[in-house]
């Protein structure tokens, strides 16, 4: 049980960053590749932070409807802790960066790509 609670809180699909930028759009992909400056990419990702964010979000309704009523306030918990822990994640590791505003906007994309497609998995 406590590993369970434990992979809900902080889990998210084992995925590498070439796995992450397949489940993302178009457009992002296209942009992504280009040298660009500290601000246009974060122009680029922003957009692309959005889109997922909403992704997230269908797919935590998603999970909460499948769950039994008793674990729904204990996953709501735990979807805040994992949000949370992506944060202070993503401002640790992108301290060590010399852009640490792209870092640390590509990080949170990042984990919440890997987040969405955990939760799509999760029964």
């Amino acid at each position: 049980m406590i590993i369970l609670i434990a992979a809900l809180a902080l889990g998210s699909a084992p995925m590498n960053d070439a796995a992450v930028v397949r489940h993302t759009s178009h457009e992002y992909q296209r942009c992504s590749r280009v040298v660009m400056t500290e601000m246009e990419q974060i122009s680029c990702i922003l957009p692309e932070l959005q889109r997922q964010d909403e992704l997230l979000r269908k797919a935590t309704d998603d999970t909460i409807r499948r769950l039994p009523a008793r674990k729904k306030a204990t996953f709501r918990r735990l979807q805040r802790n994992w949000s949370r822990h992506r944060t202070e994640k993503c401002q640790r590791d992108s301290k060590r960066a010399t852009n640490i505003s792209v870092k640390q906007t590509q990080c949170m994309l990042f984990e919440t790509v890997r987040r969405t497609e955990w939760l799509k998995k999760y029964r």
